[in-house]
């Protein structure tokens, strides 16, 4: 469950960066007249592709291989040849999951970056605004800190 989640969030955070990235292709896309519908088809299908590949990889390795590789290490205390079966509710669970991870990430960006007119998607987003980390606050140590230093504070107290 934990590396299932722990992919859900990578996925959902890969696919929600990819849409955001590609507004200026977006921005293109409704210049030349297509409809908010026929942007979303693309990146959804784009990420419901990507699920379902994971979903179909993942059970095949998380059913076969992994079992297989830890019984192996067992093998002087199992007597037999185990049998490993398709658990066929947490597949479907987990295909239902992954579904919402991509293909939902993909929906609510391409939902709110479609609803911007042309213009404003084919100019390059602004960066966000800076905030002072409290260390910055404490001047005879910041005025110590060489240029890379800094980034990495700022970088890990974010």
């Amino acid at each position: 469950v934990f590396f299932f989640l722990l992919a859900a969030l990578i996925t959902f955070t890969t696919i929600t960066r990819m849409v955001e990235e590609a507004h200026g292709q977006i921005g293109t896309l409704k210049a030349l007249g297509f409809s908010r519908s026929a942007i979303a088809y693309e990146y959804t299908m784009y990420a419901f592709l990507a699920g379902i590949l994971g979903v179909i990889v993942g059970s095949f390795l998380g059913n076969q291989l992994l079992p297989r590789f830890v019984v192996s290490m067992y093998t002087k205390y199992v007597i037999g040849q185990p049998v490993i079966e398709y658990d066929w509710a947490s597949i479907a669970i987990a295909v239902v999951l992954a579904m919402i991870a991509t293909v939902g990430a993909a929906l609510l960006v391409v939902i709110k970056e479609t609803k911007a007119v042309p213009a404003e998607l084919l100019r390059p987003k602004s960066p966000r605004k800076a905030k002072k980390i409290l260390l910055e606050n404490i001047s005879f140590i910041w005025k110590r800190l060489n240029f890379n230093q800094k980034i990495s504070y700022r970088n890990l107290f974010r």
